[in-house]
């Protein structure tokens, strides 16, 4: 049974939970988890002390029950297990991550898969899905893996991204791809204010849409089949990074 944390009482919107992933919680037993202290606040506080916790970790499995949209990091720094959240949650959710997969069911805020401060790499492997709106700069300095977003999201999607893939139901903020040097950002809406260092290419069936709905299909993450049986539009850029990366729009 996986690991079950449920939020009991208010959380300080500076409270951290970066360490809290599958790795670190692994081998230890429900009484240790909960002894373990969280820092913000304003005041020392144990995880047992916010939260109700059933289950064990041992699987790596984590679920957490609440609203965090106020609570930065969330699945930060995964290198494997899974990750679901039911709820919101706030800013740098699955920063750094390496490989494991992190759902959430409700919207997130800014820099999504993002580098921790100091770092020059965001999202390392693994996948995030979230069944909801995403904020600004969704992506940075990615260098590769899987975002996948069921709504919107915010300006700067993809901003210096270096490889991996992006895709978005909804629509994409202004000047997704922005010094993007490698990688495919896909969304199902139509496109506006692309960087204007970006150049409509070609319309095609692109190969690769089969291989990425059966994919987004086994992470439990559905798009209709109808949605990718059709012509896209191919845009390259950014030209300031020799145009290596590509934005993928449906053909209205």
């Amino acid at each position: 049974m996986p690991l079950t944390l449920t939020l009991v009482q208010d959380i300080a919107p500076d409270i951290g939970l970066r360490e809290i992933t599958p790795q670190r919680l692994a081998s230890l037993t429900p009484a240790q988890i909960a002894k373990i202290s969280l820092c913000g606040g304003g005041q020392g506080s144990e995880l047992g002390d916010l939260f109700q916790l059933q289950g064990d970790a041992a699987d790596q499995q984590l679920r957490w029950i609440g609203d965090f949209s106020q609570c930065d990091y969330l699945g930060a720094g995964m290198r494997s297990g899974e990750v679901v959240v039911e709820g919101d949650v706030g800013d740098h959710a699955g920063a750094a991550m390496s490989g494991g997969k992190l759902t959430i069911t409700g919207s997130a805020g800014d820099y999504v898969g993002s580098p921790n401060p100091g770092e020059k790499r965001g999202l390392q492997g693994g996948s995030i899905l979230i069944h909801g709106d995403a904020g600004r700069e969704l992506g940075t300095r990615m260098r590769r893996g899987l975002i996948a977003v069921s709504g919107d999201v915010g300006a700067l999607c993809g901003y210096r991204m270096l490889a991996g893939t992006i895709v978005v139901s909804g629509k994409l903020g202004k000047q997704a791809g922005l010094r993007m040097k490698r990688g495919t950002i896909v969304t199902l809406s139509d496109v506006d204010d692309l960087p204007a260092t970006f150049h409509a290419d070609c319309e095609f069936l692109p190969p690769m849409a089969p291989l990425l709905w059966r994919e987004l299909e086994r992470l439990g993450f559905p798009i209709e089949r109808a949605q990718w049986e059709r012509r896209f539009r191919l845009y390259s850029g950014d030209a300031a990074e020799m145009s290596r990366g590509e934005i993928l729009s449906p053909v209205s």
